[in-house]
């Protein structure tokens, strides 16, 4: 039992770890640049704003790769640990589809990164092109679309993840932990709106689905996350039949 409160805990901590640094990498980022490289109009002033801005640039880049390549794959091994005996084959699914999310989480947060060596190379010059060279407008435009795509792929596999846990907190037959089932709605949530981010191919009203994942997620993670620290014996959360 001992044990069973600590990975518990820890697992509380963790997400509220992640939710921290989720909110931080957002923030950071949002004061970098409004322009869109993936637009060909907007690629010259976004490397302008992101050269102006490198620090917060790196900053937030630097929270997301801790999301992705440290906390985020901790979180994703103590969920499949506490709720595999609820279902076993939609903690394995969370399992997968978590590790989905991360391996291409962490190739977007390489197209992050090379757009902040661009728009460095841009104003100042380098790689034998001049500063203001029109070839790193249309490199930063090629990333932007790379970038794009593979963002949308690890959201949707973000989705599948959370639509998975969702259907574990709110329908599975009761486990050794039990979070409110309240939270299996916000998980779902989360997840329709990953979904329906693809939006954002045809309209720019596909952000809104983002933001409503984001928000639902976190909802997700400092919900669940405090419950687990604040119970971590409370094994019996709530009942099937409650909200």
């Amino acid at each position: 039992m001992l044990w069973s409160n600590r990975l518990n805990r820890l697992t509380g901590y963790v997400m509220i770890l992640l939710a921290v640094c989720l909110v931080l990498g957002i923030a950071f980022s949002i004061g970098v640049s409004d322009q869109d490289p993936a637009e060909r109009a907007e690629v010259e002033q976004f490397l302008i704003d992101v050269e102006d801005s490198q620090g917060l640039a790196i900053i937030s880049s630097v929270f997301f790769i801790l999301i992705d390549a440290v906390v985020g794959l901790v979180l994703t091994a103590l969920l499949y640990l506490l709720f595999r005996d609820r279902s076993p084959f939609l903690s394995l699914l969370v399992l997968v589809a978590f590790l989905a999310n991360a391996a291409t989480a962490m190739v977007f947060d390489a197209t992050n990164l090379g757009l902040v060596v661009i728009a460095d190379s841009y104003v100042n010059g380098g790689v034998g092109l001049a500063a203001g060279d029109p070839g790193f407008l249309d490199l930063a435009h090629v990333v932007a679309i790379i970038g794009g795509i593979i963002s949308l792929l690890s959201v949707t596999a973000l989705g599948i993840a959370m639509l998975a846990l969702g259907l574990i907190i709110r329908f599975a037959p009761e486990g050794r932990v039990n979070p409110p089932r309240v939270y299996g709605l916000a998980a779902m949530l989360a997840a329709l709106a990953a979904f329906l981010s693809w939006i954002i191919v045809v309209s720019d009203m596909g952000i809104l689905f983002f933001a409503v994942q984001g928000i639902a997620s976190l909802v997700v993670l400092i919900g669940v996350g405090g419950h687990l620290i604040l119970n971590p014996d409370d094994e019996a959360a709530d009942s099937p039949a409650a909200t």
